[in-house]
């Protein structure tokens, strides 16, 4: 399943067509296995500039150094150390404020919360995504004009 965010200004516009060869991509995922699937979904989409991180300290350290700048970070929420709503508000007072694509396989529910917070934040919210994210996931996403608009 997969949640857009409401008030994007393409959200009942035609999908445009797509680049996301110029954009780069942060994953933030503890499981090895989900943080290839995703960064593997992410190329099946296009994209080629792709940096992982296994929490979200690492993270934070990544998007602190980028150069250039990450234009999108995908998190997941539940992650040892620093979790992906900890991430989040650390994002929200950053200098970068990269978009967001939040994964998860919690309850819908929390994930709703989850984007109210990061609306609160200031954070520049794309979509949910429920796990495990797939390429015709983010291509939803990326179709519906979300990714293209960053």
């Amino acid at each position: 399943m997969i949640t857009l965010s409401p008030d994007h200004p393409q959200a009942s516009a035609a999908p445009p067509r797509c680049n996301t060869r110029g954009l780069r991509f942060l994953v933030v995922e503890d499981h090895p296995l989900q943080r290839q699937m995703l960064a593997g979904a992410l190329r099946t989409i296009g994209a080629e500039m792709i940096d992982e991180a296994e929490e979200g300290r690492e993270a934070l350290q990544i998007l602190r150094g980028a150069k250039p700048s990450v234009d999108i970070v995908i998190c997941d929420l539940d992650m040892p150390n620093m979790d992906g709503m900890a991430f989040i508000r650390h994002l929200g007072d950053g200098a970068e404020q990269p978009a967001l694509i939040v994964t998860s396989a919690l309850d819908p529910g929390l994930l709703s919360s989850v984007e109210t917070m990061a609306r609160a934040y200031g954070i520049r919210l794309l979509g949910t995504i429920e796990k495990p994210a797939t390429p015709d996931k983010l291509a939803s996403l990326r179709q519906g004009g979300r990714i293209c608009d960053v």
